[in-house]
C-alpha cells in the first residue's frame, strides 16, 4: 500500500497550519472533498508538511471532508480480497478541491462474446482480447455491458465492426474473415533523432478507445503498421509512440497520427540526480532538476501473503513549486494504518517515478524505475 511522503522543505515553516510571524496574514481554511466508488479502508490527511496526520471527515460510506490551509496530502486506503492499495495525493488549496480515487477491485460482471475467426491474428473488444497464430480459430472473450468496436488484425490487414451492444452473452456472426474483408495496414517509418545507443527503441500505435486502447501495432520503428485515414471516423484518435527503454526505466513520446503525418519523434531528455534512499525500514526519493510537468508519480509495489500491494503518490506542480521540494519520504505511520498495508522493503518490490507532460497534443513521458531484491533465477 502506498505510503504517505513526509517533505521536508527550508522555504516553509514547521508547520503550514501557523503564521510564520506574528504579522503573517491569516489563511483561510479550505475544504477539500475526497470521494471513492467503494468505501475506503481509510482516509486520512495531514494539513502542512510537518503537520500530524488526521482522519478525514466522513460524510458518506464513501465521501469524507477536509479542512486545509495550504499544501497537504491525502492518503486512502483500499482493501480487497486480493489487493491492497493506497493513493496518495499531495496538493494545495489553488489546485482542484475535489478528490476522487477507486477502491473497485472486483472486476465487474462480464458476457461471454464467441465467435471464429479464418486466419490467424488478434482480436480486441474493450480491453478483452484474443490471439491465435494458427487460422480457423474459435474465440471467447469477457466483455462487461456496454457498446464496443470490435478489431481484428493480423500483420497485414485489419476488420472494424463497430457499434456491437453487450448486455448478455452473444455469439457474433458471421466470421470474422480478414482476406474477405479486411483494409490493409499502412506500413511507415519512425525515426527518434536524439535516441541513445544503448536505448532500446520500440514504437506502438492505437486507437485511443475511451478507457482501453486498442492497440494495432507494438515493435521496431522502422517498420510501423498504422490504420490508412480511410478507415478511420472521428471517434478514432489514433496515436502513436516511440519509447526508448533502458534497465533503469524509459522516455517515450506520444501524439495524434495519420499516415502521411510527421513521422520523427524527438524524445525527452532523461531525468538526471534521481536517487532512491531506503533505510531502517524507509524509503525515500530524491531529484534535482525536474522538468515542467503536468503529473509527478512515485509509485511502490510489492506483494505479501498472497495479495498484491501498491502504493502511489502523485504531487501536483503547484504542491511541488509553493513547497521548493526536492525529497520525498515514503511514510507509513498513520493511525489506522495496518501493517499488513505496508511493503516489506527487505523483500522483491519494485519502484518507480513517472513524470508527465502534455503539450501541443504531444505527451512526453519519462520513467526512472527498478526492482529490488529480485529473486534470483
Amino acid at each position: 500500500m502506498r505510503s504517505l511522503i513526509i517533505i521536508s522543505s527550508p522555504l516553509l515553516c514547521s508547520s503550514l497550519l501557523a503564521a510564520c510571524g506574528d504579522d503573517a496574514p491569516k489563511v483561510e481554511p479550505t475544504t477539500i472533498t475526497i470521494s471513492s466508488d467503494k468505501a475506503p479502508a481509510l482516509v486520512a490527511f495531514r494539513d502542512g508538511l510537518d503537520a500530524d496526520w488526521q482522519a478525514a471527515t466522513m460524510k458518506t460510506a464513501t465521501s469524507y471532508e477536509a479542512v486545509v490551509h495550504g499544501p497537504y496530502m491525502v492518503t486512502v486506503a483500499c482493501e480487497g480480497a486480493a489487493e491492497l492499495a493506497t493513493t496518495q495525493i499531495a496538493r494545495t488549496p489553488d489546485d482542484e478541491h475535489a478528490i476522487a480515487v477507486s477502491c473497485e477491485v472486483a472486476a465487474p460482471a462480464t458476457h461471454a462474446i464467441t465467435g471464429h475467426m479464418a486466419e490467424a491474428g488478434r482480436i480486441q473488444m474493450g480491453a478483452a482480447h484474443a490471439t491465435s497464430t494458427t487460422a480457423g480459430w474459435d474465440f471467447n472473450m469477457a466483455v462487461p455491458n456496454g457498446t464496443y468496436d470490435l478489431m481484428a488484425l493480423n500483420d497485414d490487414k485489419i476488420v472494424l465492426r463497430r457499434g456491437i451492444e453487450v448486455s448478455g452473452d452473444l455469439a457474433l456472426t458471421p466470421e470474422i474473415n480478414l482476406s474477405q474483408d479486411g483494409k490493409l495496414l499502412a506500413e511507415v517509418a519512425f525515426t527518434a533523432p536524439n535516441a541513445a545507443a544503448t536505448e532500446t527503441l520500440v514504437a506502438s500505435v492505437d486507437l485511443d478507445k475511451p478507457g482501453t486502447p486498442y492497440s494495432i501495432y507494438s515493435g521496431p520503428i522502422a517498420t510501423v503498421k498504422a490504420i490508412p485515414d480511410t478507415l478511420l471516423v472521428a471517434a478514432d484518435p489514433q496515436t502513436a509512440s516511440v519509447k526508448a527503454s533502458t534497465a533503469g526505466g524509459f522516455r517515450a513520446l506520444r501524439r495524434p497520427f495519420r499516415v502521411g503525418g510527421k513521422t520523427e519523434f524527438t524524445l525527452p531528455a532523461p531525468l538526471t540526480g534521481v536517487k532512491w534512499e531506503q533505510a531502517e525500514g524507509k524509503l525515500a526519493l530524491s531529484w534535482s532538476a525536474m522538468p515542467a510537468f503536468d503529473s509527478f508519480v512515485v509509485g511502490v509495489t510489492g506483494e505479501k501473503n498472497g495479495k498484491q500491494q501498491s502504493q502511489s503518490l502523485e504531487l501536483s506542480p503547484r504542491f511541488v513549486q509553493e513547497t521548493g521540494i526536492a525529497r520525498t519520504d515514503v511514510d507509513t505511520d498513520i493511525a489506522g494504518y495496518k501493517p499488513e498495508w505496508k511493503i516489506d522493503l527487505a523483500k522483491e518490490y519494485s519502484r518507480e517515478l513517472l513524470v508527465q507532460k502534455t503539450s501541443n497534443g504531444e505527451v512526453a513521458t519519462i520513467s526512472v524505475s527498478e526492482t529490488v531484491n529480485a529473486a534470483q533465477p
